[in-house]
């Protein structure tokens, strides 16, 4: 039997490969998501991002499960999809995504794609593609309530919702 104290062994040094196995190796000492986080020195809202982001199955403790969960409702501005995400300099941050517009080349030669990401209203141009808004952002909530209860979706719902709002989906 182990003990939360006894060592980890991990089969390489794959930084992803190992955050997925510490965390299924916390859930499997602890027993719980809380518990499991205070093993790792995180926030069980930490754990829960990663559990998502390394698509560990973990079984829910309450509430139905997660495939009779409502899809999530995103607010919008316009053709403008809101979301909350962690941010930069804090710990949530309100972004607002748009598909299908351009922005100014920049001195940095980020301008050009074809989408637009705002954080606190601020353009945020530091992403070349969606994919790299979705690393950055492997799940987000669709509102502040969303946020701080912990209900967070992959970034793909936000991309279908603005996919929508332009009539693509």
């Amino acid at each position: 039997m182990t003990t939360p104290t006894d060592p980890v062994t991990l089969p390489s040094l794959d930084l992803n490969a190992a955050e997925r196995d510490l965390c299924v190796e916390a859930l499997r000492r602890a027993g719980s998501i809380v518990e499991a986080a205070a093993l790792l020195n995180t926030t069980r809202h930490g754990l829960k991002r990663r559990i998502i982001k390394h698509r560990i199955e973990w079984p829910r403790s309450s509430g139905p499960p997660a495939a009779h969960l409502p899809a999530p409702t995103f607010d919008s501005k316009g053709d403008r999809v809101l979301f909350f995400a962690d941010g930069e300099d804090s710990p949530c941050s309100e972004l607002t995504l748009c598909l299908g517009e351009m922005i100014e080349e920049s001195e940095d030669d980020i301008g050009g794609q074809d989408f637009t990401l705002r954080c606190d209203g601020e353009l945020h141009d530091g992403y070349r593609s969606l994919e790299e808004v979705e690393a950055a952002f492997p799940v987000v909530a669709a509102t502040l309530a969303d946020w701080k209860a912990d209900r967070l979706v992959p970034f793909a719902a936000v991309l279908a919702e603005a996919h929508r709002l332009k009539g693509l989906g």
